[in-house]
């Protein structure tokens, strides 16, 4: 488990007869709200999802020292 915005996240995979049942946007729903578990992925490079709706999907990333790159820059000259 990580906090990210106040928020408590829990890790894991998703069991495949649950994803079959679901649309793409209920899966993205469910990690949002913490029913589902988020990728453990997510925890290892800081990032959430931040809005979603059909179609849209806009993903919050926190910058870290560790990564930096292009996207970092402005933060970690």
């Amino acid at each position: 488990m990580t906090a990210f915005a106040g928020k408590t996240l829990q890790f894991g995979v998703v069991p495949t007869e649950t994803k079959k049942s679901m649309t793409g946007l209920d899966l993205l729903t469910g990690i949002k709200n913490g029913t589902l578990p988020a990728p453990p992925i997510q925890q290892v490079l800081d990032f959430r999802i931040s809005r979603l709706k059909r179609g849209h999907t806009v993903f919050l990333y926190r910058c870290s020292a560790r990564f930096v790159h292009g996207m970092c820059r402005a933060f970690y000259p």
